[in-house]
């Protein structure tokens, strides 16, 4: 196979004149930031986080043995936490019953520590559906009882 390079030019690339590049830059309108669907998103996103924190009054890992508690130096004092992973990307994003409100430190370790997490009730896996909500609540409330009770 012969390399000679790239093919050779017949003419001159044209430069745009000044009209042209001007008609152009006019008709460019810059990208939002956020779509309407995003904004629209977000602020139902903030309604959820509301709620949670009203509902919740507190953070929802206390009285369970071996999480953390308490605020990490710059970080809001309750962080509303989804039971199952990559929330963000499904239903469950808006929808308070599959949210906690947790503390920073919390929130660390429900994320640092998936498997154990899953056992104290803070988090759910990926394919979990309502009867695991169901299942993980009844959990969280046993293992909280129990750290109550002498």
């Amino acid at each position: 196979m012969k390399r000679s390079g790239p093919p050779r030019r017949r003419k001159p690339l044209r430069a745009d004149s000044e009209r042209t590049r001007a008609r152009k830059d006019r008709s460019r309108k810059p990208l939002p930031a956020r779509s309407k669907r995003r904004r629209a998103e977000l602020q139902e996103r903030h309604q959820v986080r509301l709620t949670v924190i009203a509902r919740d009054k507190g953070c929802a890992a206390r009285g369970i043995p071996g999480v953390p508690h308490g605020a990490i130096g710059g970080r809001a004092p309750l962080e509303v936490h989804e039971l199952k992973r990559g929330a963000h990307r499904s239903e469950v994003y808006l929808d308070p019953d599959w949210c906690l409100a947790l503390c920073p430190a919390s929130h660390d370790w429900v994320t640092e520590n998936p498997q154990a997490a899953i056992e104290a009730g803070l988090a759910l896996p990926g394919w979990a559906g309502p009867e695991e909500l169901a299942e993980a609540k009844r959990i969280r409330d046993e293992v909280r009882d129990e750290r109550l009770d002498p």
